[in-house]
């Protein structure tokens, strides 16, 4: 069922009075047992109007229709879109479909961008993909948000306690 199929309504509801951020496929689906059109991003367009204060997380961007996940990141101040499973080195490939993607990310919903490797979709190891995402042309402060601060603010994790997390990890 789509997004917006008024099933899920209750679901949408119990995430919003627990304060829990939803992730749903919005992209192409590469099963031959479902349609694509499922993860179109116009579906979460009624859920983000019915729901407002739902954080909802567009997974995979919405691909390969970027300009309407943007736009709906855009509208609804509790939409983001999440970047696994995708190769960062293709974002600026002439032809590819990003460019709204690093023309709104850049500006208007830099602080709704949260990438993940999703290393294991894609058969690359999570540095490689990092070493590719830290190569696209963003600011530094714009890449900063898209690898982590976005993601630490919308599961309310403070700067600090990340940094020791991951001091952690290197550790």
């Amino acid at each position: 069922l789509p997004a917006d199929d008024r099933h899920y309504f209750p679901f949408y509801a119990k995430c919003v009075e627990l304060n829990v951020p939803v992730s749903i496929h919005a992209s192409a689906n590469w099963t031959t047992g479902r349609p694509s059109e499922l993860g179109h991003p116009r579906h979460f367009d009624r859920v983000a109007c019915t729901f407002p204060e739902l954080k909802l997380i567009l997974s995979h961007a919405g691909y390969p229709w970027v300009l309407e996940a943007c736009l709906l990141a855009w509208k609804h101040p509790n939409v983001y879109l999440e970047l696994a499973a995708h190769r960062p080195r293709y974002f600026t490939a002439p032809g590819a479909g990003w460019e709204p993607l690093l023309r709104y990310g850049r500006t208007t919903i830099q602080d709704k961008i949260l990438y993940g490797s999703g290393a294991f979709l894609i058969g690359r190891s999570p540095a490689d993909l990092l070493a590719e995402m830290r190569a696209v042309p963003l600011p530094p402060e714009v890449m900063e948000k898209w690898l982590w601060r976005n993601a630490a603010a919308l599961l309310g994790i403070d700067a600090v306690e990340v940094q020791r997390l991951a001091a952690g990890i290197r550790g």
